[in-house]
């Protein structure tokens, strides 16, 4: 799954579910929105909600496995919800190693 795959299929439509985008936008033109922090959008209940969103979409797609609130998520040194595309970079790394 490329980034552009990753970003349609489980972090576009959260991010419109949650009102944080208005209409269908191209990996490219988000992929350095900040998702939390002085720049976001988005409060801590806000990210939390849109976790949880990415998740089911990640389990309904059959990723179970991936989880965005584990240990691991939370320890790396660039937090994967610094921007779009760190968390698509996480999300990407964690399919790709479950294919090892």
């Amino acid at each position: 799954m490329n980034e552009q795959d990753i970003f349609n299929s489980f972090l576009l439509p959260s991010l419109l579910e949650q009102g944080i985008l208005l209409d269908n936008t191209s990996f490219k033109e988000t992929k350095y929105m900040t998702l939390y922090g002085n720049d976001s959008g988005m409060d801590s209940i806000a990210l939390v909600t849109f976790i949880i969103s990415v998740e089911e979409k990640l389990r309904a797609s059959g990723f179970s496995h991936i989880s965005l609130s584990s240990e691991k998520a939370f320890s790396v040194e660039n937090s994967p919800f610094n921007t779009i595309q760190a968390l698509v970079g996480f999300i990407s790394c964690s399919i790709e190693e479950t294919k090892l």
